[in-house]
């Protein structure tokens, strides 16, 4: 029998190689053992020792190895449970060391403010403040004013800049927040309240927000918070006089909001008169209509005032809005006591940018009509440049059934027998925005036909358009008339004796 001498497996005599463990086993005897091996069994009688001149070998080098004990199958199951326990402690440390980083939490994080749903940040989020109540129905108010369509650009750059550093102030941070099964870091977006401050001019203003009270004004100033990021609705109350305004409490990418931290209540009244270039346009203040302008102008009266009380004039039309600027009044303007209707003083100008007004519509027809009147003329020429120059009043050109109407008007005078000239005088009476860069013009139009004959007198008659449609090209930087109006739109004022 060969004992092996790596696991000590007990094989058959002329095994070459270990049938437990596949060991070669010739590797491990020495030639002292090889020859023993051969003999098989060794005489157990005692032999005499002879004299010789030769050294005396160790008898410990001619011992056989002594075979190791076979491995049970209880120890190999143990050595293979302990092998396998130890790949996975190691794979589930990758994996954790993975899962915990700080990339992938915070990969994590922005998955999660996506969503904007209030739930789900409660439970990613701790507070700066140990007096803020993290809940769902608290961060509400944060997630509500994101799903406004006014601030999606600023979600997105939010979502853009969570786990960047930035010097821009934010409204939470990713802060460690203990660890995860002892070896991982775990992070958390701290979340910083807002705090906000009301100054009142006068003591005993009630102060609510979001209709909820806070309390009163004492000794000029009022502190409230802890708050949720956001926007809120402030009314000031005294002695049955209230104010409302809102204030935006976000940080993030809010240029106001220090200022907007700290707001002023004051419950005195402005009167004023709104000016504007557009008939009929909405004034708006804090975004509510107040007035509507009529004949250029419109009277707000009364309003009481606040901290970025707002001023607008706006006009919608099927889908199209103009709208002027944002005019904020201070809190010294036009006081409701200093009010005079026909003063500049108490003026507000809100003109809005880009339309036209009846100077701009009178100087058009002024060469419309120039021109015709020349063309009127045999001694002018009608050539085709002098028509594409005349179609060019026109939108779609010579194919404009207007444009063909004067042409006809034109050629006729230039071929009567009796007709000099006709000199056409116009003048705008009312125009009306209808749309953008779209107008409706009334105007008067005074046509003085001369004669070839000198005994025959000239002839003057008056004719009005009551709904002239025109448009204001951008890009050529001219009107074009669309259409006159018809004949239903179409007046004789004075026909000037002519039957």
């Amino acid at each position: 029998m060969k004992f092996c001498w790596n696991c000590g497996h007990e094989n058959e005599s002329d095994s070459l190689f270990c049938e437990e463990c596949g060991s070669d086993l010739q590797e491990g005897i020495s030639p002292g053992e090889e020859l023993k091996k051969d003999s098989k069994e060794a005489s157990t009688e005692p032999q005499e020792i002879k004299e010789s001149n030769q050294p005396i070998v160790n008898s410990t080098s001619t011992q056989s190895p002594v075979p190791k004990e076979p491995m049970t199958k209880k120890k190999k199951i143990g050595l293979i449970t302990g092998g396998v326990g130890i790949v996975l402690l190691v794979g589930l440390y990758s994996y954790g060391n993975y899962y915990f980083s700080y990339e992938q939490q915070v990969n994590r994080m922005t998955e999660t403010i996506k969503t904007k749903d209030p739930d789900k940040w409660a439970e990613l989020m701790v507070s700066s403040d140990p007096s803020y109540k993290l809940t769902s129905d608290n961060l509400k108010k944060m997630t509500d004013y994101y799903k406004d369509d006014q601030q999606k650009e600023k979600f997105s750059n939010l979502v853009g800049s969570i786990g960047k550093s930035s010097q821009e102030p934010s409204d939470f941070n990713i802060k460690p927040n203990g660890k995860s099964f002892v070896f991982f870091n775990k992070y958390a977006l701290e979340l910083e309240p807002v705090y906000l401050t009301i100054e009142a001019q006068q003591p005993g203003v009630s102060v609510e927000i979001d209709g909820k009270k806070q309390g009163d004004v004492k000794e000029k100033e009022l502190k409230v918070g802890p708050l949720t990021p956001g926007k809120y609705d402030i009314k000031g109350t005294l002695k049955n006089v209230s104010t409302d305004s809102k204030t935006d409490l976000v940080r993030f990418q809010n240029d106001d909001f220090e200022t907007n931290s700290h707001m002023k209540l004051d419950l005195h009244k402005v009167s004023f008169i709104v000016k504007s270039n557009v008939e009929d346009a909405e004034v708006l203040v804090d975004n509510k209509k107040i007035a509507t302008i009529k004949d250029g102008s419109a009277e707000v009266k009364d309003v009481v005032w606040h901290q970025g009380l707002a001023v607008q004039v706006k006009k919608k039309f099927d889908k199209q809005v103009v709208e002027s600027e944002i005019r904020k009044i201070e809190s010294e303007e036009f006081l409701a006591s200093q009010f005079e209707k026909e003063s500049y003083g108490s003026e507000v100008m809100l003109e809005i940018k880009g339309i036209k007004s009846k100077d701009d519509v009178q100087s058009f027809l002024y060469g419309l009509y120039g021109d015709v009147s020349s063309y009127t003329s045999e001694y002018s020429d009608l050539d085709g440049m002098a028509k594409s120059d005349l179609a060019k009043y026109f939108q779609n050109g010579e194919d404009n059934a207007d444009y063909q109407d004067f042409l006809k008007f034109i050629t006729d005078v230039r071929s009567s027998s009796e007709k000099s000239s006709v000199q056409g005088e116009p003048k705008v009476e009312k125009m009306t925005m209808i749309g953008k860069d779209r107008y409706q013009v009334q105007y008067l139009i005074k046509y003085r036909t001369v004669y070839k004959s000198y005994k025959m007198d000239d002839v003057v008659q008056v004719f009005r358009y009551t709904k002239a449609t025109m448009v204001y090209n951008q890009e050529e930087e001219r009107f074009e008339i669309v259409d006159l109006g018809g004949k239903e739109n179409f007046e004789v004022v004075d026909n000037g004796g002519v039957s």
